[in-house]
């Protein structure tokens, strides 16, 4: 169980990171897509679109170093379970949108896929406040101050790889999504 539970910790927090860092590069992209769910406020959507992503990508980055895991993971519950009710809403009102999950990234059609996706999420999710483990946290660290045990510098060089490795996908990946729609523009303009 308490690899599982390990697992499940990188999974969200990969999952965040890289949702949250798609959605810093697209602001008014996502603005757009929080308003198109029309279940806000304009005024509101507005700022859930701005506080949103940073909120994400810190959430994910102490799940990884294993920092207030059992606080954070269940403010991961509660964000999964509010998308989750609001593609939920709009697939059951008929719209065909965006979802705007992964920002310009990838966008995605809303769909159940999006619903599962958000429901395994959700799973992970609670296992981690429930059965969490130490194993490859900095929260030992940080309280012992200690520097002598062999898994609190692992955790530390797990942890920053981590995170280093999901901002280089996600800047590969705006770079990407970048390219691809010049190359569209420049294709279709060519015509």
């Amino acid at each position: 169980m308490e690899y599982a539970v390990l697992v499940g910790r990188f999974i969200l927090s990969s999952v965040f990171l890289f949702s949250g860092l798609a959605k810093i590069g697209g602001r008014a992209e996502f603005e757009s897509a929080v308003t198109n769910y029309r279940i806000l406020p304009t005024n509101v959507s507005t700022i859930v679109a701005y506080a949103l992503p940073p909120v994400e990508v810190l959430g994910a980055v102490a799940l990884v170093l294993g920092v207030g895991t059992r606080i954070v993971a269940i403010g991961v519950t509660v964000l999964l379970a509010a998308f989750t009710f609001a593609l939920v809403l709009n697939l059951v009102r008929g719209r065909e949108m965006d979802c705007g999950c992964f920002g310009e990234v990838s966008p995605r059609q809303l769909d159940w896929t999006s619903v599962a996706r958000n429901v395994v999420l959700v799973v992970l999710s609670v296992m981690v406040p429930v059965a969490t483990t130490a194993d490859f946290s900095l929260a030992p660290f940080w309280r012992s101050g200690a520097a002598g045990h062999v898994e609190d510098p692992l955790a530390l060089l797990v942890g920053v790889t981590t995170v280093m490795l999901g901002l280089r996908v996600a800047i590969e990946g705006r770079r990407f999504v970048e390219s691809a729609h010049r190359a569209e523009i420049n294709i279709g303009g060519s015509r």
